[in-house]
């Protein structure tokens, strides 16, 4: 994760009904196909990440996303193609300098990393 990001006083400011290792997961997720997958990647730092990417973590993920666009933490170009192309995320620039590990340690967030596919689209 970013050293930078500090989740708990956001969430604390700003909370949800989602657990704090479930947010980091949906940032995680932006960095595993940011590096590792060549065909999700686009210009300008997006990345294209289908919404059932993001349901496979959690099934309100539509409160978790709109929670870190407004907390300005993941950008989204809201412009796709339903058949063609999903939505297009990226993190803030001020987040991608910088990462280190995070431990997970919520057990369903564990239960949901094991199950999930490692590709991003």
């Amino acid at each position: 994760m970013p050293h930078n990001l500090e989740l708990a006083p956001l969430l604390e400011a700003d909370p949800i009904e989602a657990h704090i290792d479930r947010v980091y997961l949906f940032v995680y997720k932006y960095f595993q196909a940011y590096l590792f997958d060549r065909y999700a990647r686009c210009e300008g730092g997006y990345v294209y990440i289908h919404a059932y990417r993001f349901n496979e973590l959690s099934s309100d993920y539509k409160i978790i996303i709109d929670w870190l666009e407004r907390n300005e933490i993941f950008q989204i170009n809201k412009s796709y193609t339903q058949t063609l192309h999903p939505r297009k995320y990226r993190v803030a620039m001020k987040y991608t300098v910088g990462l280190e590990p995070y431990e997970v340690t919520h057990r369903l967030t564990k239960n949901i990393i094991n199950k999930t596919p490692q590709s991003s689209r």
